[in-house]
């Protein structure tokens, strides 16, 4: 069994750390030396993008965003290095102060992943302006309706589940302590591996009379009302949702997490 206890680990000069496209699960704290990530350009050309020097962190973008690797990383110089496991950030929760940053560091990968979809290059721009005010003026109800056995199971064995409040944050449920330091969500979903459901998967937002369903840069996405939304690095973030029934399946087309997603104004 893996211990929480970082791994002191050296590099040398040139060595890969880890590369673009590898699985994130661990962060790096810089003990001695320089890393550097690097990504090629249109021409094959290697480009640095950042530096990590004595006393600062690397690696922990692809835990909050539950994303492969963006960038390779390398040893600039002779590096020492240590490993550290996210699961170890669970020990805050022994302390009264880690109980007290826990809402700052999820605000914190919250914000960050919202970064990340403002930035992606997608078509609905128009969609994508409309989160962020919520407006009050009248009552918008959401209901989650399970379609098939498993899609129930992931609601807890409740065939429905009705929302009003908004935003309300949906994702998977886990067991280990640290994912809920980086995942901030008022619903849990179950599954099972291999998971489609990432552990900050979706949102329903509402603007004016409108419920807006929100990818917050899940792994797989979602296919909403037929369009694929999320999963993608360039894929479409957001989706409108009509009044009345909407079909919403997570992750894989065959995943069996099927719902339809009933929306009514009052």
């Amino acid at each position: 069994m893996r211990k929480d206890k970082p791994i002191r680990k050296k590099y040398s000069a040139g060595e890969v750390i880890f590369r673009r496209g590898d699985i994130s699960d661990d962060i790096y704290f810089v003990h001695a030396g320089i890393a550097e990530a690097i990504k090629l350009d249109d021409l094959g050309n290697e480009v640095v993008v950042a530096i990590f020097q004595k006393n600062e962190i690397f690696g922990e973008l692809g835990i909050i965003l539950q994303k492969p690797r963006i960038a390779t990383v390398r040893a600039r110089t002779n590096l020492k290095v240590d490993i550290i496991n996210p699961r170890s950030f669970s020990k805050l929760y022994d302390f009264e102060i880690g109980q007290q940053l826990k809402p700052i560091i999820q605000a914190m990968a919250e914000r960050l992943r919202n970064s990340e979809i403002k930035l992606a290059k997608f078509k609905s721009e128009k969609s994508q302006e409309k989160i962020g005010g919520i407006d009050f003026s009248s009552e918008l109800k959401v209901k989650i309706v399970a379609n098939t056995k498993i899609a129930m199971a992931s609601l807890g064995n409740l065939k429905s589940v009705e929302f009003t409040k908004f935003p309300m944050k949906f994702g998977r449920y886990s067991r280990r302590r640290s994912d809920h330091l980086f995942h901030l969500n008022d619903f849990h979903l179950y599954d099972q591996k291999p998971y489609n459901i990432s552990r900050s998967h979706f949102s329903l937002e509402k603007k004016d009379k409108q419920c807006i369903y929100l990818d917050r840069e899940s792994r797989l996405g979602s296919i909403v009302n037929d369009e694929k939304i999320g999963g993608e690095e360039f894929s479409r973030k957001t989706i409108e949702l009509h009044q009345g029934k909407n079909s919403l399946i997570i992750g894989m087309p065959k995943s069996g997490f099927s719902f339809s997603l009933i929306v009514t104004e009052e």
